[in-house]
């Protein structure tokens, strides 16, 4: 018995093991279950809750917790467990999502957004209500497109396309020009799924994340508008920010709709879900999804409910994504605005209705007019940008030599009361740099939980040389994240230069 055998064998001092058993064995079990302070036993409907109190969510961030199956699992010796292994991994892994969304990506988006400086000129704030009244359809690359497609292309003089980037081939081989193209993706990959948008670079926009492919945005000269804040810190400019209501491109085509002041914004192939037969993309978008299905690969399925009212399948990322979308509409859209999705076997999302095509009535509907919005000197933006990045890079340069002085004094501690002194007043001029110092410990968040959750003891029973070690890593941890940041500074700083 595994229990037994880690009691024997002594359990680190930093380990906690959670046996998770069906609750009509726990008796028994109980009762040969070896009474230790990290051995710990509950059922399947408590286990999230015994884990949380013993920090899972530090552990799910630092990524110091692991899942293991049972060797009565691994070789199928009895096949309820099979069935309780599958059910906690899925609420496993729809935890790991939840907490660490976003997190470990975070330095990687800023460092690209400060690469993107030189082309991040013009906010999507800059049209705000400029779409007030009209009526705008969000094209993903759900299945449910293809069903749409000729509606959309009939009636494209009416209405003002929003499309995510990947669907750019297809929309030019069905004669279809989208207004908006709409991309948040900065990985390699996204350039080359997404290349066909240059196709339209002289009729459309494109609306891209902060952090937007660099080749994608860099290459692109027609008009073009950011999507977050400019710049990973705080600015004066309240027009530097546009608000970010999820993750995917498909959020983003929403907040670009409802900034816009749209008052009916419709949407074609947004399902969130797996069509019938697994697949999850429509035809022609620029993924091999169309000749596939992933349902195999995706253990972490849900079952939702489809605007006909079928039950269907979904993974834990899309049903996060149509909760995210979800809350958008219900945070951000006026009283004035209406989200309809145009597919019945689309997710069936709150705050966002179902109609048919043949019920939407467009004859009134007046013919697309340009966005316009006045320029601004792109050279005065560029002297303005990389003052802004050169005057943090200064602020990073004295937060690393404040660190460094203080590392010093940890690693050759010295008790008189003039070095502790010294040391308060080092400490004293580093908080001075308050913003900056609070940017680098949220992207270092991950490396320093493992610093200070080294233990589990708790850290007033630390001993003074753990203190001291702790001390030391945090600052250095410090020194490390604002390098690769001024690194990242530096590059964008270059590239306005080439401008």
């Amino acid at each position: 018995m595994l229990p037994k055998y880690l009691q024997e064998k002594g359990v680190p001092s930093n380990a906690e093991y959670l046996f998770i058993e069906e609750e009509h064995l726990l008796d028994t079990i109980q009762q040969e279950f070896p009474k230790h302070s990290q051995l710990h036993l509950c059922t399947p409907d408590e286990w999230q809750e015994k884990a949380s109190g013993l920090n899972l969510i530090t552990h799910l961030r630092t990524q110091s917790v692991t899942l293991v199956r049972s060797s009565a699992i691994s070789e199928g010796l009895y096949p309820p467990y099979i069935e309780l292994f599958q059910k906690i991994q899925k609420e496993y892994f729809k935890l790991d999502l939840y907490i660490n969304i976003g997190t470990s990506s975070l330095f990687h988006f800023y460092r690209i957004a400060l690469f993107n400086t030189a082309d991040n000129q013009y906010s999507m704030s800059l049209l705000k209500n400029k779409l007030k009244g009209k009526t705008a359809i969000i094209l993903g690359a759900a299945p449910s497109l293809d069903k749409h497609i000729d509606w959309v292309r009939n009636n494209q003089d009416k209405l003002y396309i929003l499309t995510v980037s990947r669907l750019a081939r297809k929309l030019k081989e069905e004669s279809i020009t989208p207004d908006f193209i709409v991309s948040v993706d900065p990985q390699p990959g996204s350039f080359h799924t997404s290349k066909e948008i240059f196709e339209f670079e002289q009729h459309s926009t494109f609306i891209h994340s902060y952090h937007g492919n660099q080749q994608l945005v860099g290459q692109w000269l027609g008009k073009k508008y950011y999507t977050g804040h400019r710049y990973p810190w705080r600015t004066k400019s309240k027009k530097d920010i546009t608000p970010q209501s999820g993750s995917t491109v498909t959020n983003a085509a929403l907040d670009t709709a409802i900034l816009m002041g749209c008052s009916n914004i419709l949407l074609a192939g947004v399902d969130f879900c797996f069509r019938s037969d697994g697949h999850t993309h429509a035809s022609q978008s620029g993924t091999k999804s169309e000749e596939a299905s992933i349902i195999a690969t995706d253990d972490t399925y849900q079952m939702v409910t489809n605007n006909r009212g079928e039950e269907v399948e979904t993974s834990v990322g899309f049903l996060q994504a149509s909760e995210q979308f979800s809350q958008a509409v219900k945070n951000y859209t006026s009283t004035d605005q209406e989200v309809i999705n145009l597919s019945d076997t689309a997710i069936n999302m709150k705050h966002v209705s179902y109609q048919d095509t043949a019920t939407i009535d467009l004859s009134s509907a007046p013919l697309k007019t340009k966005v316009e919005h006045s320029n601004e000197s792109a050279t005065k933006y560029y002297a303005t940008s990389s003052k802004e990045l050169k005057n943090k890079k200064r602020e990073l340069n004295q937060i690393i030599r404040l660190c460094r002085e203080i590392t010093v004094h940890y690693e050759k501690p010295c008790n008189t009361t003039k070095a502790k002194k010294q040391l308060e007043k080092l400490e004293k001029r580093l908080e001075k740099n308050k913003d900056l110092l609070d940017l680098i410990k949220s992207l270092s968040s991950k490396e320093m939980l493992r610093v200070l959750r080294a233990s589990r003891n708790e850290q007033s029973e630390w001993t003074e040389e753990e203190v001291t070690k702790s001390n030391i890593a945090y600052h250095e941890i410090i020194i490390q994240k604002a390098r690769g940041l001024r690194a990242a500074i530096e590059q964008g700083i270059k590239r306005i230069k080439t401008r």
